[in-house]
């Protein structure tokens, strides 16, 4: 708490937690690519991890954590792998944006979709060299329909996303 998401988690006392007691413990910190779930597993040996900001950022990584536990691909991406490379992280990221639009649509106002949408972008953008574009193409849009054109437009490219972060927002 002292370090208010500044500094690196200390996984040593999960470990040291998960040798003293009996109970299921949840690892938590520094959680930020698929890699680091199965790490904090072997390190800590934990019995599940937690992700915050990065799983925001990355939901796929759900997708690439189960893909290396054997299990099955989500519901309509049965022919597909999960994005690993940051090329393909950077492509599922403009995804999901226009997937957040697509849902924010169904249920909630063009206003209050458009709110949530660059909140979004503003937690999670810290993840690309490019944030600040995305963002930039979000808020200048009048509309929902232009924000998906603007956002379509910017990921129409091809954009990589950075493998970690610092965390400092």
């Amino acid at each position: 708490a002292a370090q208010k998401r500044r500094g690196s988690a200390d996984w040593e006392q999960i470990k040291q937690l998960r040798a003293a007691v009996d109970f299921p413990i949840i690892g938590n910190g520094d959680v930020q690519t698929a890699e680091d779930v199965h790490l904090m597993l072997q390190e800590t040996n934990c019995d599940m991890v937690m992700a915050g900001r990065a799983l925001a950022a990355r939901p796929w990584m759900v997708w690439q954590v189960g893909e290396d536990l054997g299990f099955a691909p989500p519901r309509g991406r049965e022919n597909e792998k999960a994005p690993r490379s940051l090329l393909e992280e950077g492509a599922e990221y403009g995804r999901s944006l226009l997937q957040l639009i697509a849902f924010g649509r169904q249920y909630f106002t063009e206003d209050l979709t458009m709110r949530k949408v660059r909140f979004h972008i503003r937690t999670t953008s810290v993840w690309l060299p490019f944030g600040q574009s995305v963002y930039s193409a979000a808020a200048k849009a009048k509309n929902l329909t232009e924000m998906q054109a603007n956002l379509q437009e910017l990921f129409s490219i091809p954009l990589e996303m950075s493998l970690r972060t610092e965390l400092r927002q």
